[in-house]
Order: structure tokens, then C-alpha cells, then sequence
């Protein structure tokens, strides 16, 4: 029987202290994509996985110490560590937040879109195990 654990229990820490005015948080990690076509390839595209990326991107309400501490980071261009961890899946790195859009609907709270990416200097480790 698979286990399977809910978004609302997973975390998402900056700076070593917990966001827990986040909102729809997503990790995407991906690779960069080489073109290795050859006249062997009987007609078909080959392609070679290159260098990795990740993204880190949530919805966070204004207002409180996790905007204030977003708004620093991204206004200064600090580097800070993060972290997602979850039933399955785990990523931490030394990231820098390169997006901050307000959002204002008629019908829910003010928030900020953030984006997050990888910094010079880092490594990120990220894990995946099954969920059993």
C-alpha cells in the first residue's frame, strides 16, 4: 500500500527558519538539452541530457516576517540557504530570489509570486526515494 503525504505537511525552510505562509510550492528540477543527431540515428533526434537547473516558486502572503525576510533577500541579492523536504522527495541548496510579482484579486489575500534559483557557489543535493 502506498503512503502518500499531503502538501500541507511538507516544508519549505529559508534561511534555516520555516515559511509557513507559503502557498502552492513547486520544485522543479531539470536538465538542459544537447542536440546529438548524427547521420546514424536512422532519421531520429537524439539528445543528451547536459547541465542541471532547479526552480523553487510559491505564492506567500504580504505582510509578517517570511515577506519581510523574501523582500530582503530579493532587494539585496543575498544568497540564502533553502530547503523542501516532503514524504518523497528532498532538495537544499544556496539560492537567490530572481522573482517577486504582487498579486491583489478581488477575492483572496494579497500575496507575492517568489522564484527562487540556485546561486554561484552552490550544490544542490536532492533526493527522491519511493513512496511505500
Amino acid at each position: 500500500m502506498a503512503v502518500y503525504k499531503l502538501g500541507l505537511d511538507c516544508v519549505l525552510t529559508f534561511g534555516g527558519t520555516q515559511v509557513k505562509n507559503a502557498k502552492d510550492v513547486t520544485l522543479t528540477v531539470e536538465r538542459g538539452d544537447a542536440d546529438v543527431t548524427t547521420r546514424n540515428s536512422a532519421g531520429w533526434r537524439s539528445h543528451m541530457g547536459t547541465l542541471k537547473d532547479a526552480t523553487i516558486s510559491f505564492e506567500l502572503l504580504t505582510g509578517g516576517s517570511d515577506f519581510t525576510a523574501m523582500l530582503s533577500a530579493f532587494t539585496g541579492r543575498t544568497k540564502t540557504s533553502v530547503s523542501v523536504s516532503g514524504g518523497a522527495i528532498s532538495f537544499s541548496a544556496t539560492m537567490v530570489v530572481t522573482g517577486f510579482s504582487a498579486s491583489q484579486p478581488l477575492e483572496n489575500a494579497e500575496s507575492v509570486s517568489v522564484t527562487l534559483r540556485p546561486s554561484i557557489g552552490t550544490t544542490p543535493s536532492f533526493s527522491v526515494s519511493a513512496n511505500t
